[in-house]
């Protein structure tokens, strides 16, 4: 943008710079943070990390915590128990909660952590804390009583074309320095964050009264001066947004955190991106005795989170999201190419095709192949740019019956091929038809090409 627009998010700005490389053009409507971005005569509209590529009909889904949270349970996550009360029903929500201390309350909708209250251990606490959102939340809205879950708190970002980052979010502290109360500290600490503003930190937010509330948990306050390296922690929920801390933990995730952040991706529908937060001890570790929750899915993951983590290594999640709405600035789709008929349709089988190759050119230039591609589908649930068939993908046929398949391997056996190999598209999609090529080929499986993340 060439002349200084309307004030944007610092997501847009990183969108902004990233797409400005590529040529894509970006203006910004008059007096407002949206912005328009074109290359080529395609267009789209942005505002914040609100992407057009987004379905509206899943965004309010997610929004929606209660909603999110239904959603996980019917895909079979693991998810905090809860129910949701309005704010008018302090009684119904304090006879809950006494079943289910310590418990957590949240608005049912909102973003950055505003109006969490985590830890209450006491129904004492859970009247005070309940009373006081019925005046924090305006306009009032429902909250969510669930179980608090014991567990560091992460962010994993994903995208259907496969970026993955994953940020561990630390609970706000300051350090004393045996001459400083904990508000001057937190003054220091904020100053030093923001001059200058080199990372996705932000100021350790006093606002909302959850500071006062954790360090009277501990019998403090504000006025305490610290002993020299004495670490105060200032609240138990690690929203960024609210002071939290960020630490790029992305080549420490376990397998198996990264497949569930794809599953969630994919078992959901039409869903292109995500941020989802998940609490568990050790995100390096795994068993089967592990637990973890998923507390919430974001439609609007922050993206300096990953680009600007407060230590750690940088995680280009922008370049992703650029990636995602505008492909065609990526590289050529492969998928686009061409394709012409070299082979006579003539041919009905292979041994005839071989026959012939054989006759048309010196022996010494023809040899059999050995092995044989079978692609069983072209079904994905996956959409990857740069796919050598993204075009007959998002066709989605599959047409191809298993026992034309076996009738060419069998052919295929006649010439002296031995081994074969399966792909699609994602043929596990497909997984009873892989099976019965499999029991049934008279050739030896070599291999299974797979994405593999449907089983």
């Amino acid at each position: 943008m060439s002349k200084k627009p309307f004030k944007i998010h610092f997501n847009s700005q990183l969108l902004v710079s990233e797409m400005e490389k590529r040529g894509i053009k970006v203006k910004n409507l008059k007096d407002s943070s949206t912005l328009i971005a074109e290359y080529k005569g395609h267009k789209e509209f942005i505002d914040d990390i609100d992407l057009g590529i987004m379905p509206a009909s899943l965004r309010f889904t997610l929004d929606n915590k209660q909603s999110t949270k239904q959603l996980l349970k019917s895909l079979k996550f693991p998810v905090a128990e809860g129910k949701v009360f309005k704010l008018t029903e302090l009684n119904k929500a304090k006879k809950y909660a006494k079943d289910h201390l310590p418990v957590v309350i949240k608005p049912i909708k909102g973003a950055h952590g505003y109006g969490v209250r985590p830890s209450i251990d006491t129904l004492v606490e859970f009247e005070r804390e309940f009373i006081n959102l019925q005046k924090f939340l305006d306009p009032p809205i429902d909250v969510i009583v669930e179980e608090h879950f014991d567990g560091a708190d992460f962010r994993l970002s994903v995208t259907r074309d496969g970026f993955f980052a994953a940020v561990y979010r630390t609970f706000p502290k300051v350090t004393g320095d045996g001459e400083h109360t904990i508000e001057e500290l937190i003054v220091l600490e904020n100053y030093k964050r923001m001059h200058p503003r080199n990372s996705s930190l932000c100021e350790i937010w006093l606002g909302d009264g959850e500071v006062d509330r954790y360090l009277g948990k501990k019998h403090l306050n504000l006025d305490y001066v610290p002993h020299r390296n004495e670490q105060i922690y200032l609240r138990t929920n690690a929203n960024v947004c609210t002071g939290g801390g960020s630490i790029d933990v992305t080549d420490f995730v376990h397998p198996f955190y990264k497949k569930i952040a794809l599953e969630i991706l994919t078992k959901i529908p039409g869903l292109p991106y995500c941020g989802i937060d998940l609490l568990t001890k050790d995100i390096s570790e795994y068993s089967k005795n592990t637990k973890y929750i998923i507390c919430e899915i974001n439609p609007s993951p922050g993206i300096s989170l990953h680009t600007h983590p407060g230590q750690g290594k940088a995680r280009r999640f922008d370049k992703a999201l650029v990636d995602l709405i505008f492909p065609e600035t990526t590289r050529p789709l492969n998928g686009t190419i061409k394709r012409a008929e070299v082979i006579s349709k003539k041919f009905k089988t292979l041994p005839e095709l071989a026959e012939h190759f054989s006759k048309k050119y010196p022996k010494d230039w023809f040899y059999k192949p050995i092995a044989i591609e079978v692609e069983i589908t072209q079904l994905c649930n996956l959409k990857c740019y740069g796919c050598g068939i993204i075009d007959d993908v998002k066709k989605g046929f599959d047409n191809f019956k298993t026992e034309d398949i076996l009738d060419v391997l069998k052919q295929c056996s006649k010439l002296g091929i031995y081994t074969y190999s399966l792909t699609g598209g994602e043929p596990f999609l497909k997984t009873e038809k892989l099976c019965e090529i499999i029991k049934k080929s008279p050739l030896d499986l070599f291999k299974i090409q797979t994405n593999g993340s449907v089983f």
